[in-house]
């Protein structure tokens, strides 16, 4: 599966899982013990889809392009996150690979 797969199945499942809690917590003033275990199993379930998103698909898309994993850190960054996922869509393949001078 590509980056831009990984990166749909990866926003899927985190806003599915998300829209589930959000759903599950506005339907109680006070919510149940049973609940709270779910909707703290869906909040597990849309943070590993981002886990996913951000170890499996960012990082792997990084090392085709030529570029550092610690490029990765830029998805926490506000305002940055959208650009930088913008253009790892985009970038060619191997597109920050110095070539070795024979």
């Amino acid at each position: 599966m590509g980056f831009l797969g990984r990166l749909i199945l990866a926003f899927i499942i985190s806003g599915v899982a998300g829209d589930f809690v959000h759903m599950q917590s506005a339907k109680q003033r006070m919510p149940s013990t049973g609940a709270i275990v779910v909707v703290t199993i869906f909040g597990l379930i849309a943070l590993g889809g981002l886990f996913y998103l951000v170890r499996f698909g960012i990082m792997a898309r990084l090392r085709s392009i030529g570029l550092s994993s610690w490029y990765t850190l830029l998805v926490f960054v506000p305002g940055i996150d959208v650009l930088f996922l913008f253009f790892l869509c985009f970038c060619p393949v191997k597109a920050f690979v110095r070539k070795s001078r024979r």
